[in-house]
């Protein structure tokens, strides 16, 4: 059984902690996948797979891991190579980018990050109930 990895956090400038908490996407990578092969020119094994590359571009693209995140975003909103797998296969560039954009899957980078509530040690929590009660009566 895999051990569960450490939560990612991460300070702002204003010295505020905020940890890595992506809200999940809204449209799941299958229902992507059946999305975008509606609007391909022809549908094959070959534009299948390529379409396939794309949606998993789209859920790397909100990946905990710097390294795939960053190249997954970087091929959804630059350059050339996704506008020539779109191509390649008929899809229109700005239509898989909006698909990427409402379904979740491409969203601003702070927005997954939320901010970190401060812990509380139970015994605090406890310490914090008591001098609360008395005064909840008034």
């Amino acid at each position: 059984m895999k051990a569960k990895p450490a939560p990612k956090i991460r300070r702002t400038a204003g010295g505020q902690t905020e940890v890595w908490a992506p809200q999940p996407p809204r449209i799941g990578l299958l229902a992507v996948q059946k999305l975008l092969l509606r609007h391909v020119a022809k549908v094959s094994p070959e534009t299948k797979l390529w379409v396939a590359m794309i949606a998993q571009a789209m859920s790397d693209a909100i990946s905990q891991d710097d390294n795939h995140r960053l190249c997954a975003r970087r091929f959804l909103s630059y350059g050339t190579r996704l506008a020539f797998w779109c191509e390649l296969i008929g899809l229109d560039l700005h239509f898989v980018r909006e698909v990427a954009i409402k379904a979740g899957y491409l969203v601003h980078e702070d927005a997954l990050w939320k901010p970190m509530k401060p812990a509380i040690s139970k015994r605090a929590a406890r310490t914090q109930n008591k001098t609360e009660a008395p005064n909840a009566g008034l």
